[in-house]
């Protein structure tokens, strides 16, 4: 496991402070892992944690650690099981139902494609008051809608909410779901980002 003495978590928390940089335009529920002060939220890991890897200093020492069992299910690689295998604090629980429920319904009002995992991932972090830790654009994008931190790894994150849709390209027309074809002209839909 990523350890550190408390000295040098203190010294990232404040280096990761002095980066944060909030535009006018974000959101009023910005990024939740720049908001809130660190501390030891449970973090709820996503495939792609253990698919890439992580550096020193990316978690905060002693956080609790949660997967769900799909995402271990996932982690197929030598590299990758090793890195399961390297989290000997790691507990794998699932998600509840009621929490599940929440956000299948936020993938449905974003538009976003999350895999059954992710879904339960995000449900976990709901279910644990925790942090999701995922460099995923659409985990990201409907822990926003949800109000839920997150914490990317190797990329920026995303910085605003958005809703995905799907546009006819004959006619132009604009759907929230996807109906197959435009039910208005016929035309093939492409699905596009919505402001």
């Amino acid at each position: 496991m990523v350890r550190g003495n408390e000295e040098e978590l203190q010294e990232l928390e404040e280096e990761g402070k002095d980066e944060v940089e909030v535009e006018e335009e974000e959101d009023e529920e910005a990024h939740a892992a720049e908001e809130e002060p660190e501390g030891l939220r449970p973090l709820v890991l996503d495939a792609t944690f253990f698919l890439l890897g992580w550096r020193p200093g990316d978690l905060p020492t002693g956080a609790p650690l949660f997967t769900v069992p799909r995402v271990v299910e996932e982690v197929r690689s030598r590299e990758g099981r090793f890195r399961l295998s390297a989290l000997p604090t790691l507990s794998v629980l699932s998600p509840s139902r009621a929490s599940l429920a929440v956000v299948e319904k936020a993938v449905s009002d974003t538009g976003d494609s999350l895999s059954r995992a992710d879904k339960e991932v995000v449900a976990l972090a709901l279910d644990l008051g925790g942090e999701v830790v995922s460099d995923d654009y659409s985990i990201q994008n409907v822990c926003r809608h949800l109000g839920i931190p997150f914490r990317p790894l190797f990329t920026g994150g995303i910085k605003k909410k958005f809703r995905w849709g799907y546009r006819c390209t004959s006619c132009g027309r604009i759907y929230f779901h996807d109906p197959g074809r435009c039910p208005r002209c016929g035309g093939a839909l492409k699905r596009v980002r919505l402001r």
